[in-house]
């Protein structure tokens, strides 16, 4: 039996999606639209969504592009079958085929010989918790997809390397309490970071989230924007945020 899952309407009805029912898996969160919109790539790009779930990141990604005049080809790999099968049907609902391909893969054995590589970009929403530091959910799926019990930012970072392209961009998001060790990772892997972005749940509180974006050997040298909050003082939500959901994105 697959995944109980629910049909629905996403980025105010641009997607509509099949996710895991909540509980059940990895659900779209603000942090998946804010890394959606986040990433710059030009047409013609071809872009690796590393654990792509039910593939709805990557769908938007294609789908802005299509709405900008651009095409652009996206492959995504996640170790889940169950999720893969979901991700295909998105595609299929929405009549995408020629632009995104899903594989049930590890991508701890993602190589740089692998057929579809190389890559002009990497997108990547990892697991947030260190299984180390944190207890796993009792549900399958949701360990996997929060706690890293599969997948190590290491893996990650190994994986993104050995299949972008040389000056080839990583994109990811990632909780704030890890962002020292997340960016001293990407460096032992040859991915220097470039641009940086702090997000905020309101001006008064600490950031929750980053999103970053590296550089495979490129020249050290770093960019941090502005922060970006999800709302403002008086509890509205910002025209930045805003902005994440619309076709033009960030």
């Amino acid at each position: 039996m697959g995944l109980r899952s629910t049909l629905d309407d996403l980025l105010w009805g641009n997607l509509r999606a099949e996710q895991p029912a909540e509980g059940f898996g990895p659900r779209v969160t603000v942090d998946t639209v804010l890394l959606g919109a986040y990433v710059k790539v030009r047409g013609g790009s071809r872009v690796l969504e590393l654990g792509c779930a039910h593939g709805i990141l990557s769908l938007m990604l294609v789908k802005r592009a299509l709405a900008a005049g651009r095409h652009i080809q996206v492959v995504g790999i996640d170790i889940q079958r169950d999720l893969v099968d979901m991700a295909l049907r998105n595609r299929d609902r929405h009549g995408l085929g020629d632009y995104a391909r899903f594989y049930s893969m590890d991508m701890r054995d993602v190589a740089g010989d692998w057929e579809e590589a190389p890559f002009d970009a990497v997108v990547v929403n990892p697991p947030y918790e260190d299984p180390n530091r944190s207890r796993p959910s009792p549900r399958g799926p949701v360990a996997l997809a929060v706690h890293g019990v599969m997948c190590s930012l290491e893996d990650v970072f190994r994986a993104a390397s050995r299949v972008l392209k040389p000056k080839g961009r990583f994109f990811m998001v990632m909780r704030a309490h890890r962002m020292a060790e997340a960016l001293c990772g990407m460096r032992d892997f040859k991915l220097e970071p470039k641009r940086l972005t702090a997000v905020h749940p309101k001006p008064e509180r600490a950031a929750s989230v980053f999103l970053a974006e590296a550089v495979k050997c490129a020249k050290p040298g770093m960019v941090v924007e502005s922060p970006l909050f999800i709302y403002g003082s008086h509890g509205e939500y910002t025209e930045r945020l805003l902005k994440a959901y619309r076709e033009e994105g960030l």
